[in-house]
C-alpha cells in the first residue's frame, strides 16, 4: 500500500509475493487474522485494522462503510491484489469490489461473510428480532461488559483446540477494545446493509467460506451463492465462524487453490 495513505497496516510473508490484503471482522482486529497470514507467508501479505481498531484506534471519526473512504482505501491499494476477508469486513470488502473499476482486485474470497445479514423470506441470516436486542442492550454502560462475554464464548468453543483457545484469549486481552461509537457503527452496519445486488454483479471470481456450525451467517446460504456468475462456495462441516483455525490446512489449501 503507498506510504501516505492515512491508515496503518501490517506487513507479513514475502515482500516480492504477489500482495494479499486480509481484513478482520467486528470486535477484533488484525491480530485476530495473524493465523491466516502465517499459512500466506509465499504471499505479500497486508493486514488491515480498520479506524478504531489495533494500529488506527486513534482514528475513530472516519466511517469505513463510506464512499469516501472506500476510495480512499481504493486508491491506496497495490495492483494485482486479492482480498480475503472475515465475518464483517465482507461489506466493506464487497463494495471495494464493486468499486474497483481500474482493475486492481483480482479475487474476492470472504470468511463466514454475507452481503446482508439479517434474513429474509429468500436470504438466510439471523432473525430481526436479534438486530433488535443485540442493539437495545449493546449500550455505552455495558458495552465493555458484553465484549467481555463475547472474547470468552469465542475462547471457550467446543471447535477449537486448547492452542487455539489460548490463542483467541492472549488476542482478546491484547487488544485496545475500540470505543463504543466504532462498535455501534459496525452493529448497524451488519443490521442495515444490503450488498447483494452488488455481490451478484461483481466481476472478480469470488469464493465463499461458511462453517456448518456457524450461527451468525448460515451456512445453507452457499446453496444461493454457488448460482451466481463467477462464485463458487465451501462449507467446512467441523468449523464454526472461524474456520482457518479450527481446519487450518483444509482452508489453506481450498484458498490457495483458488488464488492460484
Amino acid at each position: 500500500m503507498k506510504d501516505n495513505f492515512q491508515l496503518n497496516y501490517t506487513t507479513y510473508g514475502n515482500p516480492y509475493g504477489k500482495p494479499l490484503i486480509i481484513s478482520h471482522g467486528w470486535a477484533t482486529d488484525s491480530s485476530f487474522t495473524l493465523p491466516i497470514a502465517k499459512k500466506f507467508a509465499h504471499r505479500k501479505v497486508i493486514l488491515l485494522d480498520f479506524p478504531g481498531y489495533g494500529l488506527n484506534y486513534h482514528i475513530k471519526e472516519i466511517n469505513p462503510y463510506s464512499l469516501e473512504f472506500i476510495q480512499s482505501l481504493h486508491q491506496s491499494l497495490p495492483l494485482k491484489c486479492d482480498i480475503l476477508a472475515w465475518s464483517l469486513s465482507s461489506l466493506l470488502a464487497i463494495k471495494l469490489c464493486n468499486f474497483d473499476k481500474g482493475n486492481k482486485i483480482d479475487k474476492l474470497v470472504t470468511i463466514c461473510g454475507t452481503a446482508r445479514f439479517p434474513a429474509d423470506p429468500n436470504w438466510p441470516g439471523f432473525s430481526g428480532h436479534y438486530v433488535m436486542q443485540t442493539k437495545k442492550v449493546f449500550t455505552k454502560i455495558r458495552f465493555k461488559k458484553l465484549l467481555r462475554l463475547f472474547y470468552a464464548l469465542q475462547c471457550q468453543s467446543s471447535l477449537n483446540s486448547k492452542e487455539n483457545n489460548l490463542f483467541l484469549k492472549q488476542a482478546s486481552n491484547n487488544m485496545k477494545i475500540p470505543n463504543f461509537e466504532v462498535l455501534e457503527r459496525g452493529l448497524e452496519a451488519m443490521a442495515d446493509m444490503d450488498l447483494r445486488l452488488d455481490l451478484f454483479n461483481l466481476k472478480q471470481p469470488c469464493l465463499h467460506l461458511f462453517g456448518a456450525y456457524d450461527k451468525l451467517v448460515p451456512a445453507k446460504l452457499a446453496f444461493i451463492l454457488k448460482k451466481y456468475p463467477r462464485h463458487e462456495v465451501f462449507i467446512f462441516e467441523k468449523s464454526g465462524h472461524m474456520p482457518f483455525l479450527t481446519e487450518p490446512e483444509k482452508f489453506f489449501n481450498i484458498v490457495n487453490n483458488f488464488l492460484k
